[in-house]
């Protein structure tokens, strides 16, 4: 357990994430070093969960520092370990090792001064952080105000509680991750390209630049993705019907389908307004207007009468449990626009 005496920048509660949700919109979430949070969360005896965007299981939560500025006093005896960036990290007044476990007392105060290499630490606690579930994660969105405590970075006065730890503590104590495996942020990363599949749409020059050149990550970038800024790329000259543009006019067709058949009648096309012509059809259930149809457009569809009929709609007989009877079919209305106007239109 934990109390927040300096949230910094912004230091939220994120585990692997929660996959599954884009298509409502919901983006995965999750810690942006997913590999250190794991790391982390192996030493200290947690769940590092699945494959990220693939797994259901988003393991155990921990803390996700930026840069610098958070401090936290600590308030039941646990064992902790440190990953990620380099961001000083203190124990009271003495230097906090990373990629190892500790075992912090009542009364410690774990602080980060200043970034030495990297962006982003992760504090994982024997046992995980103890928060709502939202969908399945712990982890925070800020943005959707989901996840973590309020779905927002935690600040000054909040009281962060851990589950139950898997081991015993004194089991935890003195892990470390081997040297030869901990990551060394220079400053300089070789990031993995598979060109997708409008590749071709670029010039081979602009590919080779693109490969080849030493990008600068963008400020603006955050876990939903990371943003590259370096010189322009070319495209290819693109086909003409791709680029042409032209004034579109409108062509308005009213559809009317029957429901009970399996044909559709098209009975009127002109440029008056479709919206008027279906509020004249549906409110009167009468023949359309004069105005948008003759007497030839009805009888395309075998339905032959007067533009200027006020009848109800043609009758039809169905046979029913043995019988006949008149029913009045009940239209469906459907208007289709189209951005062309044939030949001979205004």
């Amino acid at each position: 357990m934990f109390e927040v005496l300096d949230g910094g920048p912004q230091s939220t509660i994120q585990d692997v994430g929660r996959p599954g949700y884009l298509a409502t919109g919901m983006p995965p979430s999750g810690a942006a070093d997913r590999f250190a949070l794991g790391v982390g969360n192996l030493l200290v005896g947690n769940d590092p969960g699945e494959r990220y965007l693939v797994g259901r299981r988003p393991g155990s939560a921990g803390l996700e520092v930026l840069l610098s500025g958070l401090k936290l006093r600590v308030l039941a005896e646990t064992v902790i370990a440190i990953t990620g960036a380099d961001l000083t990290a203190m124990l009271d007044d003495s230097p906090l090792p990373m990629w190892q476990t500790v075992r912090v007392r009542p009364g410690h105060t774990v602080a980060f001064r200043r970034p030495r290499a990297g962006a982003r630490a992760y504090v994982a606690v024997a046992g995980g952080i103890n928060v709502p579930v939202f969908a399945g994660s712990r982890a925070t969105n800020v943005r959707a105000f989901v996840g973590g405590i309020d779905g927002r970075a935690i600040k000054k006065g909040d009281v962060i509680t851990t589950l139950a730890p898997a081991r015993d503590l004194a089991h935890l104590e003195g892990r470390r991750l081997r040297d030869s495996l901990v990551p060394s942020f220079d400053g300089r990363w070789r990031v993995r390209v598979v060109l997708g599949p409008q590749d071709d749409l670029f010039q081979e020059k602009s590919i080779r630049t693109f490969l080849t050149y030493d990008w600068r990550l963008s400020p603006t970038s955050d876990r939903m993705g990371c943003r590259f800024v370096g010189p322009k790329l070319e495209f290819k000259p693109r086909p003409a019907y791709l680029v042409e543009q032209r004034a579109p006019t409108r062509q308005t067709s009213l559809m009317i389908r029957f429901p009970s058949e399996a044909s559709r009648c098209r009975v009127g096309s002109s440029l008056l307004s479709s919206t008027s012509m279906v509020r004249a059809w549906a409110a009167t259930r009468r023949s359309p207007p004069s105005s948008a149809l003759t007497s030839a457009r009805w009888a395309k569809c075998g339905r032959a009468r007067s533009p200027t009929s006020r009848q109800s709609p043609p009758t039809r007989r169905l046979k029913h449990s043995g019988s006949w009877r008149t029913r009045s079919p009940k239209p469906a209305l459907f208007a289709r626009e189209s951005m062309s106007t044939p030949e001979g239109s205004p």
